[in-house]
């Protein structure tokens, strides 16, 4: 669209050329068009957001999501990561230690992150440790730390010598963004409504506790889907499994045998060796590697390989990271049924 400086220049020389004379920026005349080309131009803007958010292809924010709903598509929402810390000592506990939910458990890094007990919790007298669940305070998935992450208390319990994570934390989601929740509407228009593979993946992606999913068609025969889910960094309850193929259920069609199934874990170990910017401190670098491996792995999909030049891609990314080398390393090759997960982990 035009900006505002052209529309008043056209009209200036419009009125010129009507005219016979172009009025000063001070007169009257001068200030209306001013004041006229100001009123064009908002309109013209208003116009020109309504146009983007006519379709699907260019909307944004709530009128994407209004797209979205007519069909079907729902925007995904936020959710916390939640897992386990150690409470310990240095030597048995004397007698029993009352930790409090709300207890405040918090990381070292910046920005600095803060967990919450989500119930009370009793230290037992004679224990040197006690592990304890634990939630997020805020969703998204800066808070899927690695195992140790957690280093302290917010506020000291007397007795209590210090906390850590042994396992990283999973689950943590941010709120579906408006090209990830694009790419599932326009995605929606290619699938036609039956048995097909698409169709069916597109109704289990609308649950928000599955992150991914794949369909294998006739393993137990003619009019036979097996799906495979998996979670944000965990396998689905049994419980959620049931309540999905019960919904599919109610639309599939009579034919249709469905089953849906956790997929497989597969556990990628991954070995390379950096190169850090003089620049740079070589821990904190190796650190943000290991963090930028992690969140390669939790995107990938059901039935994904691994290809080593994305994982690549990943790394050099990484402030300070000026080279890199996978030590014997391969592409991983697609399971239709699994998910590769981060397994073990070296930075050198």
């Amino acid at each position: 669209m035009r900006s505002y400086d052209e529309i008043l220049v056209a009209m200036k020389a419009e009125f010129e050329e009507k005219a016979g004379f172009s009025p000063d920026d001070a007169s009257d005349i001068g200030i209306r068009l001013k004041v006229l080309a100001s009123q064009i131009y908002s309109l013209g803007a208003e116009l020109d957001w309504l146009k983007r958010q006519a379709f699907p292809q260019t909307a944004t924010g709530e009128e994407l999501d209004k797209h979205a709903e007519m069909r079907g598509v729902i925007r995904k929402g936020a959710k916390k990561a939640a897992g386990y810390v150690v409470f310990y000592r240095d030597e048995p506990a004397v007698s029993d230690i009352f930790i409090p939910a709300g207890t405040v458990c918090i990381t070292n890094g910046q920005p600095l992150l803060r967990f919450l007990t989500v119930s009370d919790a009793i230290f037992p007298a004679g224990g040197w440790d006690l592990e304890v669940p634990v939630v997020a305070e805020n969703a998204g998935t800066i808070f899927n730390v690695g195992s140790r992450a957690i280093c302290a208390l917010e506020t000291p319990i007397e007795g209590i010598h210090g906390v850590t994570n042994d396992m990283p934390f999973y689950g943590g989601v941010n709120p579906e963004s408006d090209e990830d929740l694009r790419r599932r509407l326009l995605q929606s228009f290619k699938v036609i409504n039956g048995a097909n593979s698409d169709f069916y993946k597109k109704e289990v992606l609308k649950f928000p506790e599955v992150r991914s999913a794949n369909v294998a068609k006739h393993p137990r025969g003619t009019g036979t889907l097996d799906i495979y889910v998996t979670g944000y960094g965990v396998p689905l309850q049994q419980s959620k499994l049931n309540e999905i193929k019960a919904y599919l259920g109610t639309i599939r069609e009579v034919s249709v045998d469905i089953e849906v199934k956790n997929a497989m874990y597969y556990y990628y170990n991954v070995t390379v060796n950096v190169t850090v910017d003089s620049g740079y401190s070589s821990e904190e670098v190796k650190g943000r590697v290991r963090k930028a491996i992690e969140d390669f792995f939790m995107v990938l999909e059901v039935g994904q390989p691994v290809i080593l030049s994305k994982l690549g891609a990943a790394i050099s990314a990484v402030e300070g990271v000026t080279d890199y080398t996978f030590v014997n390393m391969q592409n991983g090759q697609a399971y239709f049924n699994g998910v590769y997960v981060s397994g073990v982990i070296v930075v050198n």
